[in-house]
Protein backbone atom coordinates (compact mmCIF):
# COMPACT_ATOMS: atom_id res chain seq x y z
CA UNK A 1 0.00 0.00 0.00
CA UNK A 2 3.06 2.31 1.02
CA UNK A 3 5.65 1.18 -1.45
CA UNK A 4 2.99 1.19 -4.57
CA UNK A 5 1.86 4.60 -4.04
CA UNK A 6 -1.82 3.99 -3.01
CA UNK A 7 -1.93 5.96 0.10
CA UNK A 8 -0.13 8.57 -1.04
CA UNK A 9 -1.88 9.04 -4.11
CA UNK A 10 -5.15 9.66 -1.91
CA UNK A 11 -3.63 11.76 0.90
CA UNK A 12 -2.43 14.37 -2.08
CA UNK A 13 -5.61 14.12 -3.62
CA UNK A 14 -7.85 14.49 -0.80
CA UNK A 15 -5.52 17.69 0.37
CA UNK A 16 -4.23 19.22 -2.95
CA UNK A 17 -6.67 22.53 -2.20
CA UNK A 18 -4.27 22.95 0.94
CA UNK A 19 -1.59 23.71 -1.71
CA UNK A 20 -2.92 26.98 -3.74
CA UNK A 21 -2.24 30.48 -2.38
CA UNK A 22 -5.65 30.86 0.06
CA UNK A 23 -4.69 27.24 1.44
CA UNK A 24 -1.21 28.03 2.44
CA UNK A 25 -2.91 31.33 4.01
CA UNK A 26 -4.98 29.76 6.06
CA UNK A 27 -2.41 26.97 7.36
CA UNK A 28 0.27 29.97 8.01
CA UNK A 29 -2.23 31.93 9.41
CA UNK A 30 -2.35 34.64 6.89
CA UNK A 31 -6.21 34.33 6.66
CA UNK A 32 -9.29 34.02 9.67
CA UNK A 33 -12.05 31.86 9.68
CA UNK A 34 -13.87 35.04 8.89
CA UNK A 35 -11.98 35.54 5.73
CA UNK A 36 -12.25 32.06 4.95
CA UNK A 37 -16.23 32.56 4.81
CA UNK A 38 -15.98 36.10 2.82
CA UNK A 39 -13.55 33.96 0.05
CA UNK A 40 -15.99 31.29 -0.12
CA UNK A 41 -18.77 33.27 -0.05
CA UNK A 42 -17.47 35.35 -2.84
CA UNK A 43 -16.79 33.26 -5.13
CA UNK A 44 -20.10 31.12 -4.81
CA UNK A 45 -17.74 28.21 -4.38
CA UNK A 46 -19.54 24.34 -3.48
CA UNK A 47 -18.20 23.95 -0.26
CA UNK A 48 -20.09 20.03 -0.48
CA UNK A 49 -17.77 17.54 1.93
CA UNK A 50 -15.20 15.69 0.18
CA UNK A 51 -14.96 11.68 1.33
CA UNK A 52 -11.57 11.14 3.08
CA UNK A 53 -11.54 7.70 1.66
CA UNK A 54 -11.51 5.99 5.20
CA UNK A 55 -13.33 2.71 4.48
CA UNK A 56 -11.34 2.45 1.38
CA UNK A 57 -7.81 2.46 3.20
CA UNK A 58 -9.23 0.46 5.85
CA UNK A 59 -10.41 -2.39 3.28
CA UNK A 60 -7.00 -2.24 1.81
CA UNK A 61 -5.62 -2.43 5.21
CA UNK A 62 -7.53 -5.54 5.83
CA UNK A 63 -7.09 -7.49 2.68
CA UNK A 64 -3.41 -7.41 3.44
CA UNK A 65 -4.25 -9.32 7.24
Amino acid sequence: MILDGRVAGLLNERYSGWQDKSGQDVLSGKMSLDAVAKYVLDRNQDTKPVSGRQELLENWLNDLI
